[in-house]
């Protein structure tokens, strides 16, 4: 029986630190993208990096692209997005994870998005309306590469 009540504690635990990890990042709607940016704006990377910093997964100086992301929690990788999963999209040759967002359920996600190399003021950002949004997983222009759950793990620290 204790065995179960740990599970059941590890799994409770785990479902707040994604709830509040979702919360957390539900606060930066409507912020502009910005090419490179990991605070106050960000990119699509700096963003999903700041929800694994905020809980301990990677350390504060510590930065991942997309990709870098993708292949850092490779053993991490599930069949069907959660609350809590990055939905990682393939670059246009489908050689490399470009872009990444934070599933808020199985069918949306949070994402710094709209934005590229040439988004490097709030201005441009505005003009190419690029900036933290909730859209739906699947779109049409955008090929998923997979998906992971940095939760699954333990934290690093």
């Amino acid at each position: 029986m204790r065995a179960m009540d740990h599970k059941k504690e590890t799994e409770d635990k785990k479902a707040k630190q994604i709830r509040m990890t979702t919360e957390y990042l539900m606060r930066f709607i409507g912020t502009p993208y910005l090419w490179g940016g990991d605070g106050p704006y960000f990119d699509c990377s700096g963003l999903y990096n700041e929800s694994l910093k905020m809980q301990g997964y990677i350390k504060r100086n510590e930065d991942y692209t997309a990709d870098g992301l993708w292949n850092k929690y490779i053993k991490e990788r599930v069949a069907i997005p959660s609350e809590g999963c990055a939905v990682c999209y393939w670059n246009k040759e489908k050689t490399k994870v470009s872009h990444i967002e934070y599933c808020i359920s199985e069918r949306l996600s949070l994402g710094a998005s709209g934005g590229g190399r040439s988004t490097l003021t709030t201005e441009d950002a505005i003009k190419q309306g690029a900036f933290v949004q909730i859209g739906p997983i699947v779109r049409h222009n955008k090929v998923i590469a997979g998906y992971f759950n940095p939760f699954l793990k333990e934290v690093e620290n």
